[in-house]
């Protein structure tokens, strides 16, 4: 099962960046979907694909939903 999870651009070079996802892991990412994307901004990334730009508020709902659904012992928000 693929989970989308929301990152932060680090760098972008032609139609691939590097993201940190939650959690401070780093991976690349296409940006063919969202070829206008730059550093700093908060993305949904899914099968190593940049899909969206999102807002601090998305992107930390984003992230309590994924904690949930992975059962998180962590996530005290459920």
């Amino acid at each position: 099962m693929c989970l989308s999870s929301s990152a932060r651009v680090v760098s972008v070079e032609g139609l691939e960046a590097v993201v940190e996802l939650t959690g401070g892991a780093r991976r690349r990412a296409s940006t063919l979907l969202l070829p206008d994307v730059q550093p700093g901004e908060l993305v949904t990334v899914a099968a190593g694909t940049v899909l969206d730009r999102l807002d601090a508020d998305e992107a930390a709902a984003l992230d309590a939903l994924v904690a949930k659904l992975q059962g998180d012992p962590d996530d005290s928000r459920s």
